[in-house]
């Protein structure tokens, strides 16, 4: 059985007493102390979010290895199709949000544009 995603999990529990200490000494941390506070972390969802954070603010502090199974976690859900069982927003999702939102006219274009600018730059940062 394949563990469900920790978007699905959030609600699954309340974490300890111990970890909420933890999560307003993260608030206020420097990413280094940050990366620790994470790995001290209890309930493995706010590791993996934590890791997330960690990864998306302050790539340098990961490990090769970190990196590279951050960017495939990454580009896995970037790329994914734009489907029904695709939860969360894609490239392809994102693009068909842009075209419907371009063909409403409802919206100053040159927000639509930088947005599309904003998606080229994921792209080209995976690439």
């Amino acid at each position: 059985m394949t563990t469900p995603p920790v978007e699905k999990q959030i609600y699954g529990g309340f974490y300890s007493h111990a970890d909420k200490v933890l999560l307003v000494e993260f608030q206020h941390a420097d990413w280094r102390r940050r990366q620790e506070i994470v790995a001290s972390l209890a309930d493995p969802r706010l590791r993996q979010l934590g890791r997330r954070l960690v990864a998306f603010h302050a790539p340098e502090l990961l490990s090769a290895e970190e990196r590279m199974q951050y960017r495939a976690w990454l580009e896995e859900r970037w790329s994914a199709p734009d489907v029904v069982e695709t939860e969360w927003t894609s490239s392809d999702r994102a693009r068909s949000a842009l075209a419907v939102i371009r063909g409403d006219g409802g919206i100053d274009l040159r927000l639509v544009s930088e947005i599309e600018l904003y998606l080229q730059g994921f792209e080209a940062a995976d690439g």
